[in-house]
């Protein structure tokens, strides 16, 4: 059994100030809100009022003259409230620090404030494409319940074509030059609003079109409108070139918004002069039924000089931002565009315009986001502009939006003026999936220069660039002080990175300035604690795409990188050459399992990415208001088996002085990593359950979990859920969380763990297949995975397994080309009515070995004097002569016999292959020794690996190897021969001292040789190490 202690958390975010409230104090303001006007509205519980009224009643309530001392609680009722201007809050809004300003979702209800207007009237056409009136509307965006759908493209989502946008001479306009099929001849309805979208590396180029024509080279060039044409990649006028002038390199380009694109079902498109849209709904289906929804508000919430100010449980939705279709936009990382014209300029470089917020706050401190959804928006989510302090983003849901979730900063040089700082920011346990959905240069955070930041405790998932973004304009040197006090912790990241190129899960810039002596000190800012997955190469950018898990880019200085861990990265760390100074990297990657287990949300927000916001209550039944928090420990199962049970101790707690009502418990397991939860079921009567609890009385209950076949099996958090309300009708929360795991109903093992056979050999694995769970099922081998090169005997089988039992089996594995595989031995199962039941895979390494060594030859390493182009060492095609072996006594076929080793030259002619570049290749060899002899050289630098002899029972040693530079044999250790010249491809004869050599490691003289695996450290095609010839010596 694992137990958890007693874990106080003020569930869904308690506001520590209301918390506090003893007995006596003011009760505060309530007033109430619906979407359907009511007669007779005075905002009370049985007439609730419009958002209008409340807020001037909220603003009567909060005026200095009235209501002191008193909360002032906004509850709004579920159901849609359209926002046709944005609601604004200013001074008048504000509370104080005693007393707080609160704008809430009714407790287990979900109001949503959308900036959009319904569709409908659809009627349908041909080749599954509805269209409807568009009521005169231009928008970017088209939704439906629960899903977004995507603007007609070419090629369609997911897909590119390689493209490179030009100036040619003599202009100052961008033209894009992609293959002349991927837009046919004709001529596309309303040109003018289709646009090409370029991604280039970090950067997305968004250009409406002025015109296309193919030319005689198999290219088609797309020109730009202006004024986004002739717009610089950092803003600006393009100069005009005075020759043909590549703006970017090979880089991933679409089409987007033209009629003809509408292919593919979930795509749409806007006929603004017919005032027509079009949809191909997905499945079929009747968008008459979907609930559409075009945004038409770009602002939803505006806050400027309020203070003390608390939403809570509320949607935001639907926003719009049309400037992309007025002049393009060309976008920089992390919520930025360029213009034509700047704002200004900064050291001599263009300030960039922030995209608007769907929520935009400045001029204000103490603003609270907590339990609140932001979907479906159409530029950023929320932005922080200047002069900000002690506020918070705790909590909340980023779903679906279309550049940055969180923006905090400005357009203003990092310079500022201390009111115009941002500082003491938090965001913190917020779950933010599918960024960037139009705009791929997004983040789920981006920070310019706060004075106090911490970005903790979040779950990030699918961001098409950066996920987190700290710092921002490269050329500002490194005595920047405005980047004071950045915490970067404890956030778990899941596949980042996307799309773009010279990008990283975590990405900072500038000098992090700290002080940790006098009486004001300033911490040092660090990156701790994260746990990022999948930053992979992404195949959408050619070349190299340069993809890290932590970023130090330019100027980046004292800055703490320690205690982070990673899956599935390519480059987990890197630190940029540029002014870089004083980053120190402490323990990171070393598979910490608790900063593993960690990172990403806290337990009380575990559910959040288990929500579906169009059914469930974000904000649910707590929330701000609450008096106490009770306290709530669990005693966890050490696991829980598929179609089996087990138990689960909840204790709760009411530490207070006033009786807790409505006591509602909830406990589930839950999976961060798979967003998946299996919920319990409660033993206890239903009576004691919710009963209330008095001041100062502790309750156990038991829950126990009968979980489903088919669950993912893996590592879960089991947590319990406390909700409750006081007598005087405030909600409060509480959560507390233990570790537990789901089995699988079928484990399987595998022996030998790995396995290694010569071409056209076998070996057999042992397999023992055991049942957990209380019901016969049917096993089969169908799902074993049978790699390139290995194959299966048998390579199918079925057969019944007893409840809780076990077999074995003998599955055989046949070697038919040579290298590396991995075999995964994955089986299904299902019971006798069908129900399939989990099992768990099993992944052995087998090595085909070459029958020898020449059978693995690979590189060009000896050519005829007459004709050396055939060389292939590294990449100046180098090789030794044949001529010049023969007069060292080295010829084809013929021994070279060194310290009792006998080796046997290649016995091939000049020009074909005849050495191996060692990589890691299994060579078979046969017969027994007490010394492994290598005859080879290394070329482009000294190389050295570590290589493994493979015995005939089953074990193996590993042995160290290292070949000097052919061109230094005067340097240690001593070449078998040396010849006065080499080859080279384009050259011909290089004379020089050329080295060839040999040596021998120690290999176990009593057991058989089955194979020799060489050392993997030399990719083909670029400098290595090259193996001529093996022996076993005495």
């Amino acid at each position: 059994m694992t137990t958890a202690g007693a874990a106080v958390v003020a569930g869904g975010g308690a506001d520590p100030a209301t918390a506090a409230r003893g007995v006596g104090e003011s009760e505060p303001v309530e007033l109430y809100v619906t979407p359907n006007l009511v007669d007779g509205a005075d905002c009370s519980g049985s007439l609730p009022c419009s958002l209008e009224r409340a807020q001037q009643e909220q603003r009567r309530h909060t005026a200095a003259d009235a209501g002191a001392g008193r909360d002032v609680i906004v509850y709004l009722h579920g159901g849609t409230y359209r926002i046709a201007e944005p609601l604004t809050f200013d001074a008048r809004d504000s509370g104080t620090s005693e007393h707080s300003v609160v704008w809430r979702n009714y407790p287990g209800e979900s109001p949503v404030l959308s900036g959009g207007t319904p569709i409908t009237g659809w009627t349908p056409g041909p080749d599954g494409v509805w269209s409807a009136d568009a009521g005169g509307l231009n928008f970017l965006q088209l939704y439906a319940t629960g899903q977004r759908f995507t603007r007609a493209r070419t090629p369609n989502l997911g897909s590119f074509v390689q493209g490179q946008p030009f100036t040619l001479e003599g202009t100052n306009t961008t033209q894009v030059r992609v293959p002349a099929d991927t837009l046919a001849d004709w001529d596309l309805q309303q040109l003018e609003r289709a646009q090409v979208i370029v991604h280039f590396a970090w950067r997305q180029w968004r250009y409406r079109i002025e015109s296309t024509s193919a030319d005689d080279t198999g290219n088609r060039w797309v020109v730009a409108r202006q004024p986004e044409g002739s717009t610089g990649a950092t803003g600006g006028e393009i100069p005009v070139a005075t020759t043909t002038t590549r703006r970017g390199s090979v880089s991933p380009v679409y089409f987007e918004n033209a009629r003809e694109f509408l292919d593919q079902a979930g795509e749409w498109y806007l006929d603004t002069t017919a005032d027509t849209v079009y949809l191909k709904p997905p499945d079929g289906a009747n968008p008459n039924t979907l609930g559409v929804v075009a945004p038409v508000t770009e602002q939803l919430l505006d806050i400027d000089g309020a203070s003390h100010l608390q939403f809570y449980g509320l949607q935001f939705a639907h926003s719009t931002w049309l400037l992309p279709d007025q002049q393009g936009n060309l976008q920089r990382q992390g919520g930025f565009h360029l213009e034509h014209e700047p704002l200004g300029y900064a050291d001599g470089f263009p300030v960039w315009y922030v995209n608007p917020g769907a929520v935009n706050v400045r001029n204000a401190s103490h603003i609270s986001f907590r339990r609140n959804a932001f979907r479906f928006l159409g530029a950023n989510g929320i932005v922080f502009g200047p002069a900000t302090h002690d506020d918070e983003i705790v909590g909340n849901m980023f779903t679906h939006v279309a550049d940055t979730a969180v923006f905090i900063g400005s357009q203003h040089d990092p310079i500022a003026e201390p009111d115009q700082e941002n500082r003491n920011e938090t965001v913190s346990n917020n779950y933010f999936a599918h960024m960037g959905e139009d705009y791929a240069t997004d983040s789920a955070v981006t920070a310019t220069f706060p004075n106090g930041l911490t970005v903790s405790n979040n779950l990030i998932r699918d961001v098409k660039n950066i996920a987190i973004n700290v710092g921002s304009v490269f050329n500002i040197g490194d005595d920047v002080l405005s980047l004071r006090n950045v915490q970067i912790t404890g956030n778990r990241i899941d596949a980042s990175c996307t799309i773009s190129a010279d990008c990283g899960a975590i990405h900072s810039k500038n000098n992090y300035y700290y002080d940790l002596s006098g009486p004001n000190p300033v911490p040092r800012s660090t990156i701790d604690g994260n746990y990022i997955t999948n930053v992979n190469e992404n195949p959408a950018q050619p070349g190299e795409s340069r993809v890290r898990g932590i970023y130090a880019d330019d100027h980046t200085s004292n800055l703490l990188v320690s205690n982070n861990e990673w899956h599935n990265v390519d480059e987990p760390i890197r630190l940029h050459t540029t002014g870089g100074l004083n980053n120190d990297l402490v323990d990171n990657g070393v598979g910490n399992q608790d900063v593993i287990r960690a990172a990403g949300l806290e337990p009380a927000y575990l559910d959040l990415p288990t929500l579906d916001p169009d059914t469930d209550s974000v904000g649910g039944t707590g929330g701000p208001g609450s008096v106490t928090v009770a306290e709530a420990s669990t005693v966890a199962p050490v696991e829980l088996r598929q179609l089996g049970d087990g138990m689960a101790t909840v204790t709760v707690t009411n530490p207070g002085d006033r009786p807790l009502r409505d006591l509602g418990v909830e406990v589930v397991a839950y999976d961060q990593v798979n967003l998946t939860q299996v919920t319990g079921q409660l033993v206890e009567p239903a009576a004691n359950r919710h009963r209330p609890l008095a001041a100062g009385e502790t309750r156990t209950l038991r829950w126990r979990f009968d979980v489903p076949l088919g669950t993912t099996a893996g590592e879960y958090d089991l947590l319990a859920r406390v909700s409750y309300t006081t007598l005087d009708r405030h909600w409060g929360e509480a959560a507390a969380i233990a570790a537990t795991s789901v089995l699988p109903a079928v484990t399987l093992t595998a022996e030998p763990a790995d396995v290694v056979i010569g071409a056209g050999g076998r070996a057999d694995l042992s397999v023992r297949i055991t049942s957990h769970v209380d019901t016969p099922l049917t096993v089969g081998l169908s799902g074993a995975s049978e790699p390139d090169g290995v194959r299966l005997e048998p390579s199918s089988a079925e057969f019944p397994l007893p409840a809780g039992g076990s077999r074995a089996m003998t599955v055989g594995l046949v070697g038919e080309r040579p290298g590396p595989a991995v075999v995964d031995i994955g089986l299904t199962a299902r019971t006798a009515d069908g129900v399939p039941a989990d099992v768990a895979a099993v992944s052995v390494p087998v090595n085909v070995a070459y029958g020898s060594l020449a059978g693995a030859f690979d590189n060009v390493g000896i050519t005829d004097d007459a004709n050396p182009d055939a060389g292939s060492w590294g990449r100046n095609g180098r090789s030794y002569s044949a001529q010049a072996l023969a007069d060292a006594g080295i010829v084809p076929g013929g021994p070279v016999i060194v310290d009792e080793a006998v080796f046997t030259w290649p016995d091939v002619p000049p020009g074909v292959p005849d050495n191996v570049q060692a990589n890691g290749q299994l060579i078979a060899m046969a017969g027994a020794g007490s010394r492994l002899a290598v005859l080879g050289t290394s070329d482009g630098r000294e190389h050295e690996g570590t290589g493994t002899v493979h015995y005939s029972d089953g074990t193996s040693s590993s042995f160290d190897l290292r070949f000097q530079h052919w061109a230094y044999p005067d340097l240690e250790p001593d070449p078998v021969v040396v010849m006065p010249y080499i080859n080279r491809a384009g050259v011909g004869r290089e004379d020089r001292p050329v080295g060839l050599y040999a040596q021998s490691v120690p290999i176990d003289p009593a057991k058989e040789v089955t194979a020799v695996e060489l050392p993997a450290i030399s990719a083909p095609g670029s400098h290595g190490m090259h193996v001529f010839a093996l022996a076993l010596a005495p």
